[in-house]
């Protein structure tokens, strides 16, 4: 429990970098999502997205990159 305590920060931070990705990159969000959140594989989360393994792969190596981004430059809240 503890342990998720400590996490519940970046899990905002992360939701919150999700939700703005959304905006701007919705398919990416969406893998992002899948990934994260369903915990399906790069070629799952392709098939459901119905692009190219390829394709998932790029988006997710932006998504991430975005995703990581963001996160690490939002502010924290005490």
């Amino acid at each position: 429990l503890a342990a998720a305590i400590d996490d519940a920060p970046e899990m905002l931070d992360l939701d919150a970098a999700l939700e703005s990705l959304a905006v701007e990159r919705p398919r990416l969000a969406q893998l992002a999502e899948l990934r994260i959140y369903g915990g399906l594989s790069i070629m799952e989360a392709s098939e459901h997205l119905g692009v190219s393994l390829s394709t998932a792969k790029a988006d997710w190596a932006l998504a991430s990159a975005l995703l990581s981004q963001r996160v690490r430059g939002a502010p924290r809240q005490l």
